[in-house]
């Protein structure tokens, strides 16, 4: 799979907000990708 650069940015924010929800540790994600998700979290939902 290949994506540009904005697609693959949003579907790390939507997998490091699950992150967040679950309360799982955030050590393996880079410090800017914490910040930015945190800040403006995506809340992505499945239906």
């Amino acid at each position: 799979m290949i994506l540009e650069s904005k697609p693959l940015r949003q579907w790390l924010a939507i997998v490091l907000d699950a992150y967040v929800r679950a309360d799982w540790p955030l050590d393996a994600w880079p410090h800017w990708m914490r910040e930015s998700t945190i800040e403006t979290p995506v809340h992505a939902t499945v239906q």
